[in-house]
């Protein structure tokens, strides 16, 4: 009976009103990951909520939970991202070694490089490196919270490369 209850409430929620008329659509649940699978892609992790596949990092970190969103090919370079994240109203910080304080930053981005393939929002940013939580979610799986601002391994998402405000 809950389960009946839960998924109806799931397709109520997910109804919106569009030029006078309704639009339903059932979101579909996150991937479920393993604490194995999570500590191959990070060094520090909290687990914070189910996500839903139909957005990803960077629309997460733009506050968009209903559509995918990456205007590039696979990957982004920083130029790229900074010029995209520009046109959403956002700038790029300028900061040396990935070290210092977040000057307010919202979006945080990662990779290799120059070469971008992740993104995760600031929830507070408490003015030291490691003062901070940030919360990402991981491609089509679930959110989580990190201590700091670069808890990624060298396996999959890469170091800070940017942050912006």
């Amino acid at each position: 009976m809950k389960k009946k209850i839960t998924a109806m409430l799931s397709i109520i929620l997910s109804c919106f009103c569009i030029s006078n008329s309704i639009v339903c659509y059932a979101l579909t649940p996150s991937v479920q990951t393993t604490t194995a699978q999570r500590n191959y892609i990070a060094y520090r992790w909290t687990y914070y909520q189910r996500g839903y596949k139909e957005y990803n990092c960077l629309s997460y970190a733009l506050g968009n939970t209903s559509s995918w969103t990456w205007p590039w090919g696979s990957t982004a370079t920083e130029s790229e991202v900074t010029s995209y994240l520009s046109s959403k109203g956002y700038s790029k910080i300028n900061y040396n070694n990935g070290m210092g304080p977040w000057a307010n930053a919202k979006i945080c981005s990662y990779g290799w490089g120059s070469d971008v393939k992740h993104f995760a929002k600031v929830i507070t940013a408490g003015g030291a490196w490691t003062d901070d939580v940030i919360r990402a979610k991981w491609g089509q799986c679930e959110l989580f919270n990190h201590p700091d601002g670069n808890p990624y391994t060298n396996n999959e998402y890469g170091p800070l490369l940017g942050k912006y405000r």
